[in-house]
């Protein structure tokens, strides 16, 4: 075959410098930091509860923090209704996700890989799965030093 090219390369080469920027443990990470910012910063709204953090607040959730909602805490299957404010609810959902981030860690995220017919396979995941999560985390208190919203 005679049909091959005489084309010669162009003098204007332009080089593009390529980056790994799939680190999937540096995004976890960023991610986490994030997380913790987001929660420390609604933590500080609803602590310092100024009118600006109220109006906020009201247009998120379209109710004012101090409206009082019927929460039910059943204990042993009973119900077991509390009154509880709109931002005490929000401040307790802080508490806990809180909680479950601090729990996160980077090997959180490894997709665990384990073979129950071949549990000495040498394919099984290796890394410690974490203890299950307390049944219920530590109280918090309202003014009324009533409990709110015991277990998760």
């Amino acid at each position: 075959m005679k049909d091959k090219t005489k084309g010669k390369p162009s003098k204007n080469k332009t080089i593009i410098n390529q980056c790994k920027i799939n680190d999937f443990k540096v995004m976890i990470k960023e991610t986490l930091d994030a997380i913790g910012k987001v929660l420390d910063q609604r933590k500080l709204d609803l602590k310092t509860w100024g009118e600006k953090e109220q109006d906020e607040f009201y247009m998120i959730f379209g109710s004012k923090g101090e409206r009082i909602l019927d929460i039910d805490m059943p204990i042993r299957g009973v119900s077991d209704i509390h009154k509880i404010t709109a931002r005490e609810v929000m401040q307790d959902c802080i508490r806990r996700l809180t909680w479950i981030k601090n729990q996160l860690t980077l090997d959180s995220f490894v997709n665990l890989i384990y073979d129950p017919d071949n549990p000495s396979d040498s394919t099984n995941s290796t890394l410690l799965v974490p203890l299950e999560p307390p049944k219920h985390l530590p109280l918090l208190s309202s003014p009324l030093n009533k409990p709110i919203l015991r277990f998760i």
